[in-house]
């Protein structure tokens, strides 16, 4: 598996995702792939980067 900062293809992450059986697998997945990216940098914790229409806030660049 790559690391976060490298070129990750659409092709990996489909890879990646395709050796799961369930799509509840495929969810914990990609959840725990999210755990892993680094913090965001604080200036770029707007509201205009925020993804809207979530139970929980998420930004977004």
């Amino acid at each position: 598996m790559k690391t976060f900062g490298t070129d990750i293809t659409t092709d990996d992450i489909v890879d990646s995702l395709a050796f799961f059986d369930s799509w509840e697998d495929r969810y914990r997945y990609i959840i725990d792939l999210g755990k892993e990216l680094p913090s965001m940098d604080e200036a770029l914790q707007t509201e205009a980067n925020q993804v809207k229409r979530l139970p929980k806030s998420c930004l977004a660049i």
